[in-house]
């Protein structure tokens, strides 16, 4: 993904599969690592909420379960959703993001709502409550 230019180039080939010959080399200014770039994207828009309380509501009007997943069946229904793409093996329109079944992207976006719905509406930050 982009912005893993970043890092050290031997990181990348070491710790990622097939990372010599998938490593971006384009870096960027804040890297938010993830195992899969719409965590990142969910954590990111998580943290400006928690961190921008009078913007909270702008910032989460889509992000629910539902929302998500009516994006992701728009893309499906369109041929643009398309994974488990390789050289060997054409990737297909399906309910998934990486290889990852939409259910369990559906329950990390609950669980990063759930935190950020627990927080006081004047933040400044987002912790989970234990």
């Amino acid at each position: 993904e982009i912005g893993m230019g970043s890092l050290p180039k031997e990181i990348i080939e070491r710790g990622i599969p097939n990372g010599k010959v998938i490593a971006a080399t384009t870096p960027v200014d804040s890297l938010i690592v993830a195992g899969v770039s719409n965590w990142g994207g969910y954590g990111l828009l998580a943290a400006m909420a928690c961190t921008k309380p009078a913007l909270r509501d702008v910032l989460l009007r889509y992000f629910d379960r539902d929302m998500d997943r009516r994006f992701l069946s728009a893309a499906v229904e369109a041929g643009q959703a398309v994974d488990d793409s390789r050289v060997d093996h054409p990737g297909r329109p399906r309910m998934s993001v990486d290889g990852i079944p939409w259910e369990q992207h559906a329950a990390l976006l609950e669980e990063i709502s759930a935190v950020v719905a627990s927080q006081p509406p004047t933040g400044p930050y987002c912790l989970p409550r234990v």
